[in-house]
């Protein structure tokens, strides 16, 4: 229903001015997109005493991640944290470079640099990678990492297409502009060869991997054109909206 309805005490705009002793409380069908209602309580909501049963809250102790021991292979250092059928968390290192090339056919892949530099080689091209990059990977691209440093990162696994969100009347430029984003470019793939000189390339689709192996290198990209690809950005280059008035 698009009208609005209002009963009892409330606020004369959502998240704003709350009443002394009431709590507000969001209440939707579909996110931030679709029907909505702010509820004013007398008591907190999560003030419980206690839950029996799967809905129990838990806390997760992540600092210790980094200091577990490196395995050689890339997939065993992927830790997964959460997930559900829309996305999974991960938590990576990388010390040295894959052996072999991986594709992902269950989603798109995020990954956030926490540490570290290196090289992501793709069906795209080449992107150097730092600290602070966000680096967009598209469901079905195959790629490889060298890094040239310890590297740890976030990855967000997402079962759909991740995209940049809609501005709207903030304009193009909000956000960040978009020539701050980076493109990989086209450059010699380093070859990572099985012991019988073949090229192996593991595809994960319904969270499991199968292997395909190559008689050359399976990224063979001479060129490319489109609007789908792999991209990068820096955080030091994303400018937040801020407003003292509202919860911009």
């Amino acid at each position: 229903m698009e009208t609005s309805y209002t009963r009892g005490v409330v606020t004369k705009q959502a998240h704003v001015g709350i009443p002394d002793g009431l709590f507000e409380e969001e209440y939707g069908r579909s996110g931030f997109f679709g029907g909505y209602a702010h509820i004013y309580r007398k008591k907190p909501p999560v003030n419980w005493l206690r839950i029996e049963g799967p809905l129990k809250p838990r806390s997760f102790q992540l600092k210790n991640l980094h200091k577990e021991e490196l395995s050689s292979d890339y997939l065993s250092n992927r830790k997964e944290i959460l997930y559900n059928q829309d996305v999974r968390l991960h938590f990576c290192k990388l010390e040295q470079s894959m052996t072999y090339y991986f594709r992902n056919g269950d989603g798109d892949d995020l990954y956030f640099v926490h540490e570290g530099a290196g090289e992501l080689y793709t069906d795209f091209g080449c992107l150097s990678y730092e600290a602070g990059d966000y680096i967009l990977i598209p469901k079905g691209i195959v790629y490889l990492f060298t890094p040239s440093s310890k590297s740890e990162m976030f990855l967000i696994e997402s079962a759909t297409e991740l995209k940049l969100p809609e501005k709207g009347i903030l304009g193009h430029h909000a956000l960040f502009d978009p020539s701050v984003i980076t493109l990989p470019e086209i450059k010699e793939v380093p070859e990572a060869r099985e012991s019988d000189g073949s090229f192996k390339l593991i595809i994960k689709r319904n969270q499991e991997l199968t292997s395909v192996y190559y008689p050359f290198c399976p990224i063979t990209t001479a060129g490319w054109k489109g609007n789908c690809f792999v991209w990068k950005i820096n955080v030091r280059d994303i400018r937040p909206i801020h407003s003292e008035r509202y919860h911009l």
